[in-house]
This record gives structure tokens, sequence and C-alpha cells, in this order.
């Protein structure tokens, strides 16, 4: 959930005409967005992008709402990454494109005391969209940012960051290379390594993670065994699912029942995966983060399966549609005692089902 008030934006799903696309740095290019309507966000949230018939991916958007109504997000290459490589190789100014959202709890929270953020790679771009809503609300709180890449190259918003400072006098900027070259003078490693160095004689009232999930784990870790954990730490990575099964039972099936289709599944899988295993169409823009919603199903009453977790529980209050035994998908892990289990999906979901069902195929993640 976001730290601050504001209310929640209901996702949707529109036409986007791409304006123009902008080298950023080695593998790294802007991609200038247009709505086909209104697209309201806050900063530190993402969208899910289709190109063409493929899947959805996610995107965060890199500025705070601009005027213009333009939207910017930042892409990188990733090995295989079909939805990157499409856009990065052949998408033009004029190509239509789909998006939903926006997704993701994220947000800016002045509440006093110094803010950390840390990023690797594009995870920048939420951070930067962060910063930009705290210069506009006039801020002072300090905020010292941790930017880690592999080589110089790769800080595609050197100098932009590098100037900060004279926008925000209580900014810092903290680049940080894992493989520096020669005549390298900053810090060296990994980002929050270097934080957790400073965390000596330095003290977080807030933080931010936007990245690598190794990062945004290993930073969880630093921040909460300082006594920064719940609310004052924010981030934008896999989170760890609750009711697990036991690997003993990784073996035995289980059958389940969604909107009265019986579907046979094994224990050991999440019940998001084992209803994309049998076909039908459900929804999942965040990808298990717990942070879309997306996935979200109506259980039995007598489902019993395990509690949610405190970030499930707060997502769930935000969302429309929800009922007394609605869960996500993604946060539950099939067991053996789960056999049986009846369930519907949540309206997004069966919304797209209807229309793959008695219309023409739509693109996954697409909502009405």
């Amino acid at each position: 959930m976001s730290g601050d008030s504001t209310p929640q934006i209901t996702p949707r799903a529109l036409d986007a005409w791409v304006v123009r696309i902008e080298e950023a740095g080695p593998g790294v290019r802007r991609l200038i967005l247009r709505a086909a309507g209104l697209f309201p966000y806050r900063p530190g949230q993402y969208l899910s992008l289709q190109h063409g018939c493929g899947p959805g991916r996610s995107f965060s958007m890199a500025t705070a709402p601009r005027p213009d109504g333009l939207i910017e997000l930042h892409l990188r290459r990733h090995p295989g990454g079909v939805i990157s490589a499409a856009l990065l190789d052949s998408a033009v100014a004029g190509d239509v494109l789909r998006i939903s959202g926006p997704y993701g709890g994220m947000g800016w929270c002045d509440a006093g005391g110094a803010v950390a953020m840390l990023a690797t790679g594009t995870g920048i771009a939420p951070l930067r969209a962060l910063l930009e809503q705290a210069i506009a609300e006039g801020s002072t709180a300090p905020v010292t940012l941790y930017w880690g890449v592999r080589t110089r190259e790769q800080l595609y918003l050197f100098d932009e960051l590098d100037q900060w400072h004279t926008r925000y006098p209580g900014f810092r900027f903290v680049p940080v290379l894992s493989a520096p070259g020669a005549g390298w003078g900053g810090a060296v490693g990994h980002c929050q390594q270097v934080a957790a160095g400073e965390m000596e004689f330095q003290i977080f009232a807030r933080a931010y993670a936007c990245g690598n999930p190794a990062m945004v784990e290993g930073a969880r870790r630093l921040f909460a065994a300082h006594g920064l954990a719940g609310s004052a730490f924010q981030a934008d990575a896999f989170e760890p699912a609750t009711g697990a099964a036991d690997p003993g039972d990784a073996a035995a099936a289980v059958t389940i029942t969604v909107d009265g289709t019986s579907l046979q599944a094994r224990a050991g899988q999440t019940l998001l995966s084992a209803i994309k295993a049998a076909g039908l169409p459900v929804l999942s823009v965040c990808g298990g983060r717990q942070s879309c919603g997306t996935c979200l199903v109506h259980l039995h009453p007598d489902a019993g399966v395990p509690p949610p977790s405190v970030t499930e529980r707060n997502l769930l209050a935000c969302l429309p549609g929800v009922e007394s035994h609605s869960r996500l998908a993604c946060q539950i892990h099939l067991s053996p005692g789960l056999d049986g289990l009846h369930l519907r999906l949540g309206p997004e979901s069966a919304a797209l089902r209807t229309r793959t069902l008695f219309s023409t195929p739509q693109l996954q993640g697409e909502s009405a």
C-alpha cells in the first residue's frame, strides 16, 4: 500500500500511441506514450504493456504525472524478453499499444525523517517519479539515492541525478558500480551493501527499493535489522507467498473447481499457476508481487486456506469487488488439505474469460 492517504485509482485498459522512442543509455530506451483517454496514476506505480499478440509485461512510470498527459517508461533489453525486444527493435512513432493499470501500492509519504532509496538498473524509474513528486510538494526530507549498476555507462541518468541537489537541497546521489573500470572514484559493490555501511552513522525513517529481487530482499533484511519494517519499507519486487505446501506433498494431486470447471493440479503449485496451466484466462499483471490484485478469486467459506499476509490483506482492502472470503490466487499454495477447493474468478478475470469464450481473443492483461 501507499504510505499516504491518497485514494486508490481503479485500473483500466486502453490503447496508447507511441509518441517517440529515445536512446537513454546502453540497452535502455525511453518510450513516450500518449494514452487514448485519461490514465491517472501515482508516482511509484506501474502499468502492464501489451505489444502485438504477446503477453503483457510490467513497466514503471518514470515521471510524476505530466501536464501534457504523456507517459514515460524505461525499457531495458532482457535476454529472451519478447516485449522489450519487440519495442527496442521495431516500434516506431505512431504504433498502437495496449496498456492497463495503474498497479502497485508504492507511494511517496512525507512523514518526517531521512529517506533511503535503492535501485538497480531501470528500477531507478519509479524512484525518479517519487522524487519529482517530493520536489513538487516542497518536501524538505533528506533523501539519499543509491543506484547500483555494473558499469559507469549504465548510469544513464547520471548527469540528471547529479544535478538534482540544485532542485532538492536535501538530495544526495550515491552511484554504485559492481564492475568499475579504471578511474572510477565512487562507491563499489552492491547498493544495499553501501547503504548498510552508511547506516552506521545515518538513521533512515523510511526506505524504498526497486529493481533486482535479490537486492530488494537484501535491502529488506538490512533495514528490518535496523528496525525499519512494515509500511516504512516499500518495495517493487517479488515477495514470498504465504501458505506454502510441505515439500513432501509436492507429488500429491489436488482437485480444484473454478467457476464450475473441475481441474487437476498438484500440491506445491500456486493456485494461480494451476488455473493458468489449465488454460483458463486469468489476469496476473504483477507476476505474484502482491501489488496489482488482478488475480483476485472468491473462495468457498469452508476452504480452509491459511490466512493472508499483512501485505495481501492491505491490498485486498483497496480492491473493488472483494468479498469476505476473497484472496489473491498468486498467494495460495496448493496442498493435499485443499483438495476439493471451490472458487470463483474475480471480476477482471471473469470478464476476460467471457470475452475469450464469446468474442474475439483478447490480449492477456486486458481489463474492461
